[in-house]
């Protein structure tokens, strides 16, 4: 073998050697797709990774799933001990929705009116004081405002109803991704936390997977956005497309590597978390061999 050949991955190796623990994954192999190409280890994990918590502390009632169980966006994980609430948002829909107390008022006010008319009527035949009139016309328009005030009761109470509806709903954890439950932390009788740093339930999205490598800067200048590299679990794997999900607009002081990460479709739903080879096109390889990376990394 030509010492040439061994150039790329002897360089690369070396120039890995003094990353971080976190920049270990892109670790060098010889490539048995085409000598001129470079191939590194990375990492698999999940696309998303969501920890849930419920909005307020209470009682876990029911477990609707399992941990390891597939589950469909909006499909419903854990749900809080409701009843009591759910009762009380059941009371203020039913006020809200009454007609009753502003019937009654509008009826009040009518009778108001009325009396007042009469009266009005009586002192224009001087046969009831100034008085009672005046009497009259305060209780007409306090029975004027007791309708405004029996019509703003109905809306408060529709909003109170809206609230604490609101406040029901989300005693029903449901998952916001298609994905994998990976974890339950608060099981049937337990009481949960509404502290972010506690959730009660962990959800997981292997499809897409991403994969994860820490590549020279000089290596990454020449990644665009919208390039694919080839990658595969093992070598009796054949090679799939991952297309660059993301590039970081840093690099790690020390070693002077950024993070690439790739986009891979993972119907399968194989587990994140897992090796995979992913082979660098000539260019990148070509990066690797020259002596300017090196000496950057010094």
């Amino acid at each position: 073998m030509h010492l040439r050949s061994l150039i790329p991955s002897v360089t690369l190796a070396v120039l890995l050697a003094g990353l971080p623990a976190h920049a270990q994954y892109a670790q060098p192999q010889s490539s048995s797709a085409d000598k001129s190409d470079l191939v590194v280890i990375a990492i698999t994990q999940p696309s998303d990774r969501r920890q849930l918590s419920f909005e307020q502390r209470g009682l876990i009632r029911e477990e609707s799933v399992k941990e390891g169980q597939s589950v469909k966006k909006d499909q419903k994980l854990l749900v809080q001990d409701d009843r009591s609430d759910r009762a009380q948002w059941q009371s203020l829909k039913l006020q809200g929705d009454s007609t009753l107390e502003v019937e009654y008022a509008q009826k009040d006010q009518a009778v108001k009116e009325s009396t007042l008319k009469r009266i009005e009527g009586m002192a224009q035949q001087n046969a009831a004081p100034i008085s009672e009139v005046e009497e009259a016309r305060l209780a007409a328009e306090r029975s004027a405002t007791q309708v405004k005030l029996a019509a703003q009761e109905k809306e408060q109470k529709k909003d109170e109803a809206a609230a604490k509806g609101f406040l029901v709903e989300n005693m029903t954890l449901v998952s916001p991704i298609d994905g994998v439950v990976e974890k339950i932390l608060n099981r049937v009788g337990e009481t949960t936390n509404p502290e972010p740093d506690h959730p009660s339930i962990i959800v997981v999205q292997n499809d897409p997977l991403w994969v994860i490598m820490y590549l020279p800067n000089r290596q990454v200048d020449q990644i665009k956005p919208d390039d694919s590299f080839a990658i595969r679990y093992n070598d009796k794997q054949p090679w799939k497309s991952a297309k660059v999900q993301f590039i970081s607009p840093t690099a790690d002081a020390k070693s002077f590597t950024r993070l690439v990460r790739l986009e891979v479709p993972n119907p399968e739903m194989v587990a994140g978390g897992h090796e995979v080879q992913v082979r660098l096109p000539q260019q990148l390889a070509q990066q690797a061999a020259d002596p300017g990376v090196a000496s950057a990394l010094k």
